[in-house]
C-alpha cells in the first residue's frame, strides 16, 4: 500500500514470530505484568516448557510448534490476514494524520512493517518503526499503531533530543512516562482509533489518571509531557 509517500507491510513472518515466542521466553514480564497471563491451554504448556531451555534448544523448539501451528491453521491465518489487511487499509492515513496533529511533528518513519505473530505480545523497534500485532485479534491494530508510533514519536523527537529534559531522564523514568502518555487515545481519539486506551501495567494506573485529566485541559502533547515530567517522581518515589 503506498500513499502520500506513507507506506506499511502486513506480513506473517516465522523468523519474526519465532523470535518474539523466544524473547518473551526470556523476559516472562514486563513491569510487572507477566506474558504467562495471557496464554492459556496448550500455548501455556509449550510456553512454560521453552521459558528454562537454553536459547537455541529454545528456538528450535518454537520453530518446530510454529510449524505445526502454521499448518494446522493455514485457512484461518490466511483469512485473518485478509481481514486485518482490508480493516487497516482504510485507517491507516487517518491514523497518520492522528498522529501528526496530535504530537505537532511529522511522522519520524514514512514506511512501517506490521508482523503478524501469535504470540500474545507487540513489541516494537524504535530504530526501524517495524511492530507487532496478534494475528488471532480481529479489531485493535489500530490501537496498536497509534500506541507504537506515538513511541516512536516520543523517542526520537524528545528522548534523542539532547537539548529536551527528557534526554536525562533514567531508563525507569523514561518508560514510565512513555508509557502512560499512550492514555490520549481515548474517546476523542474514536476514530481513527477503535476503542479507549486503558492500559495494561498496574502501576501506571493512576498516573494515567492525572495525566488524562490534564490532557483534557487543552489537548497539548508538549504541554502534556512537561505537566508529567513534574509530577513524575512523585510516582515513582
Amino acid at each position: 500500500m503506498q500513499s502520500m509517500n506513507l507506506t506499511y507491510k502486513i506480513v506473517l513472518d516465522k523468523t519474526k514470530d519465532i523470535w518474539n515466542w523466544l524473547d518473551s521466553s526470556r523476559k516472562p514480564f514486563f513491569c510487572g505484568f507477566s506474558w504467562q497471563s495471557q496464554l492459556s491451554g496448550s500455548s501455556l504448556i509449550f510456553f512454560n516448557k521453552i521459558v528454562n531451555l537454553p536459547s537455541y534448544y529454545a528456538s528450535k523448539e518454537i520453530e518446530k510448534y510454529l510449524d505445526v501451528l502454521y499448518e494446522r491453521n493455514k485457512v484461518f491465518f490466511n483469512k485473518q490476514i485478509e481481514k486485518i489487511s482490508n480493516k487497516f487499509s482504510g485507517q491507516f492515513l487517518p491514523s497518520c494524520k492522528w498522529i501528526e496533529e496530535t504530537t505537532k511533528k511529522p511522522l519520524f518513519f514514512n514506511s512501517y512493517n506490521i508482523y503478524l505473530t501469535t504470540f500474545p505480545r507487540s513489541p516494537y523497534d524504535p530504530d526501524s518503526g517495524d511492530f507487532f500485532f496478534n494475528i488471532y485479534r480481529d479489531n485493535g491494530l489500530v490501537n496498536v499503531f497509534l500506541h507504537e508510533v506515538l513511541h516512536f514519536q516520543f523517542i526520537h523527537y524528545w528522548r534523542n533530543d539532547k537539548s529536551s529534559l527528557i534526554y536525562n531522564l533514567s531508563d525507569n523514568e523514561f518508560e514510565f512516562l512513555k508509557e502512560s502518555l499512550t492514555v490520549i487515545i481515548d474517546s476523542d481519539a474514536v476514530p481513527p482509533a477503535d476503542f479507549v486506551e486503558n492500559g495494561y501495567i498496574k502501576q501506571h494506573k493512576e498516573f494515567r489518571k492525572i495525566l488524562h485529566k490534564h490532557w483534557q485541559k487543552n489537548h497539548d502533547f508538549e504541554e502534556l509531557i512537561a505537566y508529567g515530567l513534574k509530577r513524575l517522581p512523585s510516582f515513582l518515589s
